[in-house]
């Protein structure tokens, strides 16, 4: 009886100290994030999490008791898991509020095993005041778009989206100058129709990480905002 008694306790022993090896520790987490106000009146959060310790095809990020949310103004939301065609982790959630420069928004990992990572966020930058686009661009031309400088630090990233016409490439520029030059070869048109297109211009500003993450010098979250252009697209 005291020897199946002593195996049934090593038994028990090996079983959870198995189970606690298996904890992803936060320190194996890989976090990016973007908090993107606009004028639609929310804020959207979107967030990568990858276990980079896992095995190849295996990116499980998040175990049982842990928690993700979004917090801004005092309030917080859980981060709700999305698009498993991905072999990584993502999470989104919205605020239905309009954006305000200096809105700060952070995103908080509670782990019911390991360390908590509470102390990342961004804060939501000013708009860019961009001078009018004409009102009808061919696709056979190159675009310039302007807008004020001064935003030196920040990144202004770019896309165009329509029925008609798309971009290769999302592209990114830093010109403290404020210019834009959108040339036709960076532009994907399948024929030769007339739509009404829109050009995304979203300037980035760099936040915090917080430093249990894995990488938290070389993670990124950033507070953004997207100003969107409608214009008429020609062949």
């Amino acid at each position: 009886m005291k020897t199946c008694t002593l195996m049934s306790l090593l038994l028990l022993h090996v079983l959870a100290c198995s189970s606690e090896s298996e904890v992803t520790p936060t320190s194996s987490l890989h976090l990016s994030a973007w908090a993107t106000g606009s004028d639609r009146g929310r804020i959207d959060v979107l967030v990568y999490l990858d276990n980079v310790s896992a095995p190849p095809g295996d990116h499980h990020a998040l175990e049982s008791g842990d928690s993700l949310a979004a917090t801004l103004r005092g309030s917080a939301k859980e981060l709700m898991w999305f698009n498993p065609s991905f072999a990584a982790s993502y999470f989104s959630v919205s605020f239905n509020v309009q954006a305000m420069q200096g809105d700060r928004v952070g995103v908080e990992l509670h782990r019911e095993t390991d360390v908590d990572a509470v102390g990342s966020y961004a804060e939501i930058p000013a708009p860019l005041v961009v001078s009018p686009i004409p009102a009808t661009v061919s696709r056979a031309q190159s675009m310039t778009v302007r807008w004020e400088p001064g935003i030196e630090g920040d990144r202004v990233s770019w896309n165009v989206d329509g029925d008609c016409v798309s971009t290769i490439t999302r592209g990114g520029e830093s010109d403290p100058a404020g210019t834009l030059t959108i040339d036709p070869v960076q532009l994907y048109s399948s024929n030769d129709e007339t739509c009404t297109a829109t050009l995304e211009l979203v300037r980035s500003h760099t936040g915090t990480v917080d430093p249990a993450f894995i990488n938290a010098g070389l993670d990124t979250m950033w507070g953004e905002w997207k100003t969107e252009l409608t214009f008429t697209s020609t062949p």
